[in-house]
């Protein structure tokens, strides 16, 4: 009986220190105080592992969260950079050569608008028909081309960024319209508190 006894008291003893735990969590999240949601993520995982009486790795979850953070704060940085591009278009204050860093490994694009128009803004660039493309190209030494290229590269734009060459500005003010919401919605997605 004596055993049994103890064995309660030691349980509510535990209770109450979880039950203490439980309000200073809740203070911090409350209070002015920054928390840290790596912080927080660790905790909320330990607890559910606790909750399924699995085995608790303080070091394999804080891991775990901590790549997925990076890997989401990643994200949104990359959707960030793509919005902050979209809204230098619309504001027509983005060069051509700001723009290098969104064409990857589109070489003969970037050879090319970057040879030719860098200096530029982008804006511009896009309100041009192919053939004055094609004519300031050729007009430079070493930056020679052909319609097909031309061609290859208004495909990329418009596949990657809904650009082509001989857009109007109502219609590169509309484009832009629709993918920096598209990219907000992203990066909101990525923001947002998920329950699992």
């Amino acid at each position: 009986m004596g055993s049994r006894n103890a064995s309660l008291h030691h349980r509510d003893r535990q209770i109450t220190r979880l039950a203490r735990a439980f309000s200073g969590v809740v203070g911090r999240l409350d209070g002015k105080d920054p928390y840290r949601d790596v912080a927080l993520e660790v905790l909320l995982e330990m607890m559910l592992a606790f909750a399924r009486e699995g085995k608790i790795n303080l070091h394999g979850i804080e891991r775990e969260v901590r790549s997925k953070f990076a890997s989401r704060e990643q994200q949104v940085r990359a959707w960030r950079s793509l919005m902050d591009m979209y809204l230098g278009v619309q504001h027509e204050r983005l060069l051509v050569m700001n723009f290098k860093k969104f064409l990857n490994d589109e070489h003969v694009a970037q050879t090319l608008l970057m040879g030719v128009f860098a200096g530029r803004r982008l804006d511009v660039i896009l309100g041009k028909s192919k053939e004055y493309i094609l004519g300031e190209c050729n007009a430079k030494p070493g930056f020679s081309t052909t319609m097909e290229d031309l061609e290859r590269i208004e495909e990329m734009l418009c596949t990657k960024f809904g650009f082509h060459f001989g857009m109007t500005e109502d219609q590169i003010r509309r484009v832009c319209e629709v993918r920096i919401s598209w990219c907000r919605d992203k990066i909101d997605a990525l923001l947002r508190d998920d329950d699992d």
